[in-house]
């Protein structure tokens, strides 16, 4: 069972991991069947793997000192799994690779409450950034926001760090804010960045299952887009699961 990091006691919730990988192998991936069990089979075991590994990780954090920030991990618009950001590596991260914070006009972004109230509580494709209302407020609107921003297909992007800021910043008449928009492939290369294995397990299996949901969506594409012998040796060098 995987942790549901938005309950506050960071309780555990089910996932039938059989029904899932069996659902998810009735999409062609791959040319040949083989291939395609191979390849799901690798990732639902090593998923296993890590989900029991998290219980041992998490016991060893406090979590009521240690920042964190659940996403949601979507395979389309279907919810998978929770995996959790660790805060305080990301910050580490962006300053020992001296990234540059982008300027973002505040009105792009949107409360994740409104959002959500919009359409019922089902996700939509949004261009704007969604944040949280936190009833908090900070002056420190000099301190770039972290922003989750993926490249692949995502409803939406999430201020995982500095909601406070946005808000304030808001209700305060402001225009602009400093940012860092962090992509898939930030966390990819900073796999420290997630709060326990399974977190780091479960995204980059969303970025593996992305690729696909990205290049065959489109039915009059999608014989062009499965993947032979050949391809899949070339997309598996690739893939985030021989990368680690």
């Amino acid at each position: 069972m995987p942790i549901n990091y938005v309950a506050k006691k960071e309780i555990p919730y089910t996932i039938d991991w059989n029904r899932l990988f069996d659902t998810l192998n009735q999409y062609q991936f791959f040319k040949k069947k083989s291939i395609q069990e191979k390849f799901l089979l690798s990732w639902k075991e090593r998923i296993i793997v890590s989900e029991k590994k998290s219980y041992e990780e998490i016991n060893k954090i406090d979590l009521t000192t240690t920042e964190h920030f659940p996403i949601r991990i979507l395979f389309g618009s279907c919810f998978i799994a929770w995996c959790a950001i660790h805060i305080d590596n990301v910050e580490k991260c962006i300053f020992q690779h001296q990234l540059n914070p982008i300027t973002i006009d505040l009105s792009w972004f949107l409360s994740e409450h409104l959002y959500l109230s919009k359409n019922q509580q089902k996700l939509f494709s949004t261009e704007q950034i969604l944040y949280s209302v936190t009833n908090t407020y900070s002056n420190f609107s000099y301190i770039p926001i972290l922003i989750f921003s993926p490249t692949f297909h995502y409803p939406y992007r999430r201020v995982i760090d500095g909601n406070h800021r946005v808000e304030f910043a808001i209700k305060n008449g402001g225009k602009y804010l400093q940012a860092y928009a962090l992509t898939e492939h930030f966390f990819s290369e900073n796999p420290n960045s997630f709060l326990d294995s399974f977190s780091r397990d479960i995204f980059l299996f969303l970025c593996d299952m992305n690729y696909f949901y990205d290049n065959c969506n489109n039915r009059r594409n999608w014989k062009n887009k499965i993947l032979g012998k050949s391809e899949y040796h070339q997309f598996l060098y690739n893939s985030y699961i021989a990368q680690s």
